[in-house]
């Protein structure tokens, strides 16, 4: 058994970098692609509707101002 090392780059994964920097400590946070993909997913739509946005953020190394929003979520009292 040999250990795989992998690496992934480009726009996708820089945002999602910056997301996660942005983001601090128990927020969720989605680019606009990301917000837009979710009704392929699967996931609760009703989750996506109360997203709050966040508006355009500059982000450290992309270009263009990225439209974030931010996913509510509550940890349950059985968690």
């Amino acid at each position: 058994d040999h250990p795989s090392n992998y690496t992934v780059f480009g726009h996708a994964v820089n945002v999602a970098s910056r997301l996660e920097s942005l983001s601090g400590s128990r927020r969720i946070l989605i680019s606009d692609a990301t917000r837009q993909a979710w009704g392929d997913t699967g996931w609760d739509p009703e989750a996506r509707v109360s997203c709050v946005s966040l508006g355009p953020q500059k982000l450290k190394g992309i270009e263009e101002a990225v439209e974030v929003w931010e996913v509510p979520w509550e940890i349950s009292d059985t968690d």
